[in-house]
């Protein structure tokens, strides 16, 4: 999951490792900071082709698009993270993170209420506990994840062409099933008194069986 959203935000795996626990430390999901991460991406692109409304926003943080020039996404995330917490109205923080961020702005608030310094701290924190993921293990997660895909498929192939074998067999014993019940439901209506006896015979003996079937099992 991590190396499939660096592919598509820019932002390398180790990063988005450590966003992804200052995420869950403020009640912020993976998902959602992967769809602020590509609105933010838009939003970006639309900056950079002079975007009015665009350059509006940035101009309510205090920012231009010279200040964001030649940074990464990552830099570009962290940047715009700690002018929007740094705004002390509720309210625009909570418009202008919908406005970069898209409709998970809003969802993002928690994460963005740290502040820049705040996410930097959080982010140290899981270089210290080792939760930081390089490209390597995730390449590496990657591949056996396509690994056991392939064997759940292959698999399936298993089961398809046994089925194919076993198919005509088993609708025939199903077609002679239906017959035998179809018989025996005729039968049993012929004969309501005799069926009634049959079953109240095989009840008792299954009634005496239940009884003297643990005392024969103990005799010995």
């Amino acid at each position: 999951e991590l190396k499939e959203l660096s592919q598509k935000t820019g932002i390398s795996v180790a990063s988005l490792s450590e966003l992804k626990y200052a995420g869950k430390m403020t009640g912020v999901s993976l998902g959602n900071l992967a769809i602020a991460i590509k609105g933010m991406s838009n939003f970006m692109e639309i900056a950079s082709s002079g975007g009015e409304e665009t350059t509006k926003t940035l101009k309510k943080l205090g920012l231009g698009l010279a200040d964001l020039k030649g940074l990464s996404p990552e830099q570009t995330f962290m940047k715009l993270s700690g002018a929007i917490a740094s705004l002390p109205d509720p309210l625009k923080r909570s418009a202008l993170a919908v406005d970069i961020f898209g409709l998970s702005g809003t969802a993002l608030l928690p994460l963005l209420a740290e502040g820049q310094d705040g996410i930097a701290k959080l982010r140290k924190k899981a270089q210290e506990l080792g939760i930081t993921m390089s490209s390597e293990t995730a390449n590496a997660a990657d591949a056996l994840g396509d690994a056991l895909d392939t064997v759940k498929e292959s698999m399936g192939g298993v089961f398809n062409a046994i089925g194919q074998s076993l198919a005509p067999i088993i609708t025939e014993l199903a077609n002679k099933i239906t017959n035998v019940i179809s018989g025996v439901k005729h039968w049993a209506d012929a004969h309501p008194e005799l069926s009634k006896n049959i079953l109240l015979v095989a009840g008792g003996l299954g009634l005496l069986s239940l009884v003297l079937g643990p005392i024969i099992i103990f005799l010995p």
